[in-house]
């Protein structure tokens, strides 16, 4: 196509409603394994923290165990103050750290707070088996509370910082509130009862966690974001007593008392506070395949999830009774090498874009892959099953980690979809700290054609309507970058 024909380019896309910075919302980008930022010696962790920076990352999310941090023993300790981050027993120090390092290193940390100390455990748990983990079993949301608001304290921006005498903490400005409460291994039980008189018991349980959770950040500062725990993308056909698995949907309309093909709010508890929505959209497959079962939710059902939460808007079962972000604060996909059971590198990096694409369609404002660089072969103690999501290789040090495609279509995702025959859309987000020209490119011959120039926000997203040729492949390109080539097709 001729560059003269730009300027239409730019008109139509306004009149689609796809005007450049037009967009109601932004996609943020980052990693949600923390492993390579707090496991090194500093080098390593300061590299590793360069190399989210140059993907384009902006937010690192870090995992705080209650039970960690927290005096152990089957009964609090006498004189412990719970809601006091300086109490004797509670043990900060490697968390301040690992806090203050990732702001040093230009990243927002949202902090997962997990598994309760024994002492903060519900009646009634069983022995310790291979369907139990400490930590799991109906946590109290009262004593979750009181360590919310210690977490909240100590991370306001005003506390004092103990390794630096005269200075403060940062601040921490997102709380996530556990970790797939839909799965028996993070909340316990999921169901209660036996046979065929098991009725759900996580939802409404972790509704009361979440809720008390949120009043206790708030009550220390309202303006810090308080997000649900993500929830896990497959659940079992049927309850189960021990190894339960709830799907996510359903986990979802249970949380929020609401039921029905029409979501109507149902009678089953107090409503729910909180500020954001969060769900771990992996797939089995790639990100255009969807969930067999209904009640699970990966990448493109992620608006079945969002359907269930904007019901329980309207219903005053989800509070503050407004439209909440939704956030994916899990995803990847395994590479091979180096795992035999991995996709090529070359189509993770394709599905990585795609599903930020698609995620972003679904209503996300915020994606984490899981992981920034691969993880041991033999991987670590308590090591999750996918271990080799990372945009590295990994080498013997994260300053000489080699990077796989990903890497490109992480820091600047770029697709096209192909809506028609001769028509498409490209979406993309642009590596620029702040509003920035977009030239959207046709491969012609063994060069590139501009077909289009738009204008990324500052949220950094750009869309345009194209014309397609054939099979051609486009790429998107800014003063400094341009994209990995991409072949339009149906997303």
């Amino acid at each position: 196509m001729p560059r003269s024909s730009n300027a239409l380019l730019i008109a139509f896309a306004c009149l689609a409603g796809l005007a450049p910075g037009a967009s109601a919302r932004g996609l943020e980008t980052g990693f949600a394994a923390n492993d390579a930022f707090r496991l090194h010696d500093e080098p390593d962790r300061l590299a590793a923290f360069a190399n989210a920076r140059a993907a384009g990352a902006s937010v690192i999310r870090l995992n705080l165990v209650w039970r960690g941090i927290a005096p152990p023993g089957r009964r609090r300790p006498a004189g412990f103050d719970p809601m006091n981050p300086a109490s004797a027993g509670y043990n900060w120090r490697e968390f301040d750290r690992s806090v203050a390092e990732t702001v040093a290193g230009g990243l927002s940390p949202i902090v997962t707070v997990t598994y309760a100390p024994d002492w903060a455990e519900g009646r009634g748990r069983p022995r310790r088996n291979r369907f139990t983990r400490p930590g799991s079993w109906k946590p109290d949301p009262r004593q979750l509370a009181q360590f919310m608001h210690a977490a909240a304290t100590r991370y306001s921006g005003a506390f004092p910082d103990p390794a630096r005498p005269g200075q403060v903490l940062p601040r921490v400005p997102s709380w996530q509130v556990w970790n797939e409460p839909n799965l028996w291994p993070f909340l316990q039980p999921q169901y209660t009862g036996s046979g065929k008189r098991l009725r759900p018991f996580a939802p409404r349980h972790y509704a009361r966690m979440l809720s008390a959770a949120t009043a206790a950040v708030h009550a220390v500062d309202p303006s810090m974001t308080v997000v649900m725990g993500g929830l896990a993308p497959f659940g079992d056909p049927k309850p189960q007593a021990r190894g339960a698995r709830m799907a996510p949907v359903a986990f979802a309309r249970d949380l929020f008392c609401v039921e029905g093909r029409r979501l109507r709010k149902v009678r089953c508890g107090a409503p729910v506070q909180l500020d954001a929505y969060a769900h771990h959209p992996y797939s089995v497959g790639g990100p255009t395949r969807h969930a067999l079962n209904r009640d699970d939710a990966t990448v493109p059902d992620l608006r079945r999830l969002a359907r269930v939460f904007r019901a329980a808007e309207r219903a005053g079962t989800s509070l503050p009774r407004r439209r909440k972000p939704i956030w994916a604060t899990e995803l990847g996909w395994d590479t091979n090498p180096p795992t035999r059971t991995g996709v090529s590198p070359a189509t993770q990096a394709r599905w990585l874009q795609e599903a930020f694409y698609l995620l972003w369609k679904g209503g996300a404002s915020l994606v984490l892959n899981l992981q920034i660089r691969d993880d041991p072969r033999r991987g670590l103690p308590g090591q999750a099953v996918i271990r080799f999501t990372g945009l590295f290789y990994r080498s013997a040090h994260p300053a000489t980690d080699r990077a796989k495609p990903s890497l490109e279509t992480f820091r600047f995702p770029f697709v096209v979809d192909r809506a028609s025959g001769a028509r498409g859309g490209a979406w993309g987000l642009a590596p620029c700290a702040g509003a920035c020209d977009v030239v959207i490119e046709r491969r012609a011959g063994s060069g590139w054609r501009t077909v289009a120039t738009v204008r990324a926000g500052a949220d950094r997203v750009f869309r345009a309507r194209i014309r397609l040729s054939g099979n051609a492949a486009f790429r998107a390109r800014t003063a400094e970058l341009a994209s990995r080539p991409y072949t339009p097709r149906p997303l």
